[in-house]
């Protein structure tokens, strides 16, 4: 077995060490104290074909975090430092970091199904929340009495995905779960949902009859179909009391309870999710 491979260079203004460790087999690595010379490290990573995974700070001094800024960007990799230094991490470091910690506990226990979920989270939050949510647990499971696809839990910061979203798309030869059998369109949009509530919870909470018919998730939805390219829209519900009956009065052109409630899955085609070759 070929031994691990270190590179020590002393680099930057101070001539700090840097390490360079990687396995010879896979290729894997992480930088430990980038203090400079960004350029030369870099050069360096591609000669040797490395696939640097970390930046690992041994603290939080100036002249041992000076290319963390540059790396972390160039190469798309978190910082990890011990906590008692965190005050040295910048908020996407942490966001990072946390979001890396949480998506290997999702590969443990949902293999494939955890990883991609957090990637796609990752990717909408960029897409329509600003990369300003905060990401939390996503599971695979059941939800409140089984009543819908998705759950927010804003004590906990956790989505829940129901778990017969894990099915495969039929017609299919194929019994095992396997994530290239998913529905990811159909998964997507459960999961967008639960972030409109994140996100809404996030920036202050609701205040309104539910979680769904309040002021705050309407804006979002109304917000969101647009980017979406959805022709809809949608207010917050009035109830009204008709010889003794209260009635929902829904707003002509606007979407009923029930179609808030499960946007944009409600507002999509079967053939969107369903129609694919």
């Amino acid at each position: 077995m070929s031994k691990i491979i270190i590179k020590q260079i002393p680099v930057g203004p101070f001539q700090v060490l840097t390490y360079i460790v990687a396995c010879p087999q896979s290729c894997d690595a992480v930088i430990i104290d980038p203090a400079g010379d960004e350029d030369n490290l870099l050069a360096l990573i591609e000669t040797r074909s490395l696939r640097v995974k970390y930046i690992l700070n041994t603290h939080g001094h100036a002249d041992h975090v000076l290319g963390n800024p540059k790396l972390k960007n160039l190469l798309k990799i978190p910082v990890c430092m011990h906590e008692a230094d965190n005050r040295f991490l910048s908020k996407d470091d942490i966001f990072m970091l946390t979001f890396a910690k949480l998506k290997i506990e999702a590969v443990k226990t949902y293999g494939d199904f955890g990883a991609w979920v957090f990637d796609e989270w990752k990717k909408l939050n960029e897409t329509f929340f600003y990369g300003e949510n905060i990401i939390g647990e996503i599971s695979w499971g059941s939800t409140p009495q089984d009543r819908s696809l998705g759950y927010y839990s804003p004590e906990k910061n956790l989505i829940v995905l129901h778990k017969t979203l894990m099915r495969p798309v039929y017609p299919t030869s194929d019994l095992k779960w396997k994530l290239r059998h998913l529905n990811k369109r159909k998964v997507s949009d459960v999961l967008l949902h639960e972030m409109i509530h994140q996100r809404v919870h996030q920036i202050g909470g609701w205040e309104g009859e539910n979680s769904h018919n309040n002021e705050q998730f309407v804006n979002e939805v109304n917000r969101i179909a647009k980017l979406l390219d959805i022709d809809i829209k949608t207010k917050v519900i009035q109830w009204e009391t008709i010889h003794g009956n209260t009635t929902p009065c829904v707003e002509p052109g606007c979407l009923n309870l029930k179609e808030l409630s499960n946007f944009p899955y409600s507002s999509r085609s079967h053939n969107y999710y369903y129609g694919q070759s």
